[in-house]
């Protein structure tokens, strides 16, 4: 959160309510990104704010990894930014049993809008089927 104050000629006024940033914070983090953290996994239920026709959130951390996140009517994208190419992480549908995606720093993943999470797995993967941009997989150790 950035502190400043504003002042004009001999009125100064007051400094940030830093509080009242942290509670509309979560509001976006919590309440339209739906995120919801739990020790080994993160939910995601993403969803507009009214009027909106898209947002994206920049930077969201979860166990040292860092994701964008852009919504949009219907569908959602998320891309892994950061971290350990060595480490296996994926996004699992929880509407579509358990359906789960790779996270792979730098590829975009395009889903619809629903009930996800992040979760990471071990190094065993059951193959479900081919498409030319995104190969969904089972982890099968990262179920809803």
């Amino acid at each position: 959160a950035v502190v400043s104050t504003q002042s004009t000629g001999e009125y100064v006024g007051c400094t940030n309510f830093l509080t009242a940033v942290g509670g509309f914070l979560q509001s976006l983090i919590h309440g339209y990104l739906g995120v919801r953290v739990e020790e080994s996994v993160m939910y995601l239920s993403p969803h507009l704010l009214p009027g909106c026709t898209s947002t994206g959130y920049t930077g969201v951390m979860y166990h040292g990894e860092r994701y964008n996140v852009t919504v949009t009517q219907g569908s959602f994208t998320i891309t892994r930014t950061t971290g350990n190419g060595f480490e296996v992480w994926s996004i699992v549908d929880c509407a579509e049993g358990g359906k789960s995606y790779p996270l792979i720093t730098g590829k975009e993943v395009e889903l619809s809008s629903g009930r996800y999470k992040i979760c990471q797995g071990e190094e065993r993967w059951e193959m479900v089927e081919a498409s030319p941009s995104l190969v969904p997989v089972q982890c099968l150790d990262c179920r809803c």
